[in-house]
């Protein structure tokens, strides 16, 4: 009995080491930053507009509320106009729009992405949790300048 206890706790302690694939997101000093602030209905960004680059989009979920957002773009960079007026009132973009899932997890609430010049939607999924199946509950704009 103490024996398999001791492998019960080997297995719990090499699982809490392994720690998170992939790792944590660092942000370097000076680093351009956005805050994606989420509650059930909303989602908001500080700053609203940045240079092109290295974006680092720092994740605030609430407790219980939920959990992921949509980085809404096509597939060369920013959406047009057009694209946006349609994602809001059906929650699709049209074709060669990617949508990507960004939530927290057990490593961390920062996501890094490579930005061109354009506007990208970050959206708060409708209840059926795919952007693509109902509106949005919420999208805010992101605007990389050049």
């Amino acid at each position: 009995m103490v024996r398999s206890l001791r492998f019960v706790a080997a297995l719990v302690l090499l699982g809490s080491i392994g720690g998170c694939e992939p790792a944590p997101v660092a942000i370097p000093p000076g680093a351009q930053q956005v805050a994606v602030a989420v509650s059930a209905t909303t989602v908001t960004l500080t700053p609203s507009a940045v240079p092109a680059g290295d974006v680092y989009l720092v994740l605030a979920f609430p407790a219980g509320g939920p959990g992921e957002v949509w980085l809404v773009r096509s597939g060369t960079g920013g959406l047009s106009d057009a694209q946006l007026a349609q994602l809001a009132q059906t929650g699709d973009a049209g074709q060669g729009i990617l949508q990507e899932s960004m939530s927290a997890s057990c490593c961390g609430n920062v996501v890094k992405k490579t930005l061109v010049a354009g506007k990208y939607a970050i959206i708060l999924p409708g209840p059926e949790g795919s952007a693509s199946v109902v509106p949005p509950i919420s999208t805010a704009i992101l605007e990389v300048n050049p």
